[in-house]
């Protein structure tokens, strides 16, 4: 688990956060990346999908949700 802003992240996708020149902040996962303009649509994000309290949401997020199936795919192309 990786702890950052006061946030512990549950996502087995994610990889890191940060924050731009510009201001922006990020999250970057293993097969994505977000751009938030500020620290409130951070804070959506990471509380609804990364953080989450309840340690599941992060299956909800459309980012983890592709994660996974790209990791089917091609697990399923090496079976073959």
């Amino acid at each position: 688990m990786y702890t950052s802003r006061g946030k512990s992240f549950v996502c087995p996708f994610f990889k890191w956060d940060g924050r731009k020149k510009n201001g922006a902040y990020v999250i970057k996962c293993e097969r994505g990346r977000l751009e938030l303009p500020d620290k409130a649509a951070y804070n959506f994000v990471a509380d609804k999908f990364c953080a989450a309290k309840d340690g599941r949401s992060w299956e909800d997020c459309p980012i983890a949700i592709a994660a996974q199936k790209y990791y089917e795919r091609t697990e399923k192309n090496e079976e073959n």
